[in-house]
């Protein structure tokens, strides 16, 4: 179930009052929170394949400015 709250202060109100009622079994998230439960693994595996791509690409750039100093001189 989504809930639109009045106010982003009155989400423990509504955390209280769903823990208070013993007939109900709920987990209660923020949408952030909820999305970033799903989608936390496929974020980090992209964090970890662009950092390799920034190092190959890092150690490429150290290279050619390497060898455009080479042919300078």
């Amino acid at each position: 179930m989504i809930v639109r709250l009045r106010a982003p202060e009155t989400l423990d109100q509504l955390k209280a009052a769903l823990a208070a009622d013993r007939r109900l079994s709920v987990n209660v998230h923020t949408t952030l929170d909820y999305y970033m439960s799903g989608t936390g693994g496929r974020v980090e595996a992209i964090r970890v394949v662009a950092n390799v791509i920034a190092a190959i690409m890092a150690v490429g750039a150290f290279f050619g400015s390497l060898n455009v100093s080479y042919t300078t001189v």
